[in-house]
């Protein structure tokens, strides 16, 4: 259907081929149509990424794709094929592109439950209107503006933001293992179903889904929808961007990574460090008393609690679903 529509249609696309799940490769239709004006669809409620009770700064993320190159080989000269030029409309020339953000508010006082998912409200406004917008100036600005100028809290609030992301994703679905909530509401871990169910894959062998050019069965070669260098990156395993390995590969247990930790010795490191890492951004926010208001730092701390609870329930499910279906022993302990 390339090129068949009109000039005043844009074509709304999610940033993934999935359901803004914490992470996932790039759309493919990105860069694949050339000459459909394109929009990208970003989700700035938390649906999968903590609903706000979890604190999960999403301009990490989008920055993550907008900054991603789409490695094409046949957009304009010298200009650099990564999402936010594409979606600029200056690789392919669309007359017409758009950045949507699919959001809601809650009956909370805060509207967004978290004072912090605040943040990610004010990053998408901004990032709509410039998506080359680096994340430091969005969110320095966002902290001066919110709370105040003082060095000490704008490097600590704006730190506790940047580790955010990553922090959620490697007790929730670490190295883009694919879809582990539960139905419903998608908050809670369903681990075991999801499992049975084909839409992640764990077992003795490894960690991942062969969307390559080795793919059988329930999977397609996901590579190939990509362009020649980016999909001969992505269909490698041993040049796939580690952040991505377990969305197009079944990935051993085994498997050094690059900071010469196995995979499998990685997310259990990941999930048994979570709760401290809460524990630690809440101390971080402690330490900002006397200088932000009271009244907030206090719904800040409890927002940490809360969020902390929720790692320990993620941490403790996840690796009994792993040492179940690797049959390898977690042997990590608690900080």
């Amino acid at each position: 259907m390339d090129g068949e529509f009109k000039d005043n249609v844009i074509l709304q696309c999610k940033n993934g081929p999935r359901d803004f799940l914490p992470r996932e490769p790039i759309l493919p239709l990105f860069g694949g149509m050339k000459d459909t004006n394109l929009g990208i669809e970003l989700q700035i409620k938390q649906e999968y990424t903590g609903q706000g009770t979890d604190l999960c700064y999403l301009v990490s993320q989008w920055k993550y794709y907008l900054d991603f190159d789409m490695m094409l080989d046949d957009g304009a000269e010298g200009v650099p094929t990564t999402l936010s030029q594409i979606l600029q409309g200056n690789v392919y020339a669309q007359k017409n592109t758009l950045v949507a953000g699919v959001a809601n508010v809650g009956n909370c006082e805060s509207w967004t439950n978290g004072l912090l998912a605040q943040a990610n409200w004010y990053g998408f406004g901004r990032l709509a209107w410039d998506p080359d917008l680096t994340e430091e100036e969005i969110t320095e600005t966002w902290v001066k503006m919110t709370f105040n100028t003082s060095e000490d809290v704008v490097n600590t609030i704006s730190d506790i933001l940047y580790g955010s992301w990553e922090l959620y994703e490697a007790y929730t679905s670490p190295y883009a293992m694919g879809m582990t909530f539960e139905l419903d509401i998608h908050f809670d871990p369903d681990l075991p179903y999801r499992n049975s169910n084909g839409t992640i894959r764990v077992d003795r062998m490894g960690v991942g889904n062969n969307r390559n050019s080795t793919a059988n069965g329930n999977h397609v070669d996901a590579t190939a929808q990509y362009s020649p260098r980016l999909a001969a990156l992505l269909n490698d395993i041993d040049t796939c961007p580690e952040e991505l390995i377990c969305w197009f590969h079944h990935v051993s247990p085994k498997r050094v990574m690059s900071n010469g930790k196995t995979i499998i010795q990685n997310i259990y490191e990941g999930l048994v460090g979570a709760p401290q890492a809460v524990k630690d951004m809440k101390a971080a926010m402690a330490s900002l008393e006397g200088k932000i208001d009271s009244q907030r730092l206090a719904i800040m701390l409890r927002d940490f609690d809360e969020q902390y609870d929720h790692s320990v329930l993620w941490s403790e499910t996840m690796i009994e679903f792993f040492e179940e279906q690797t049959r390898v022993e977690c042997t990590v302990t608690g900080g």
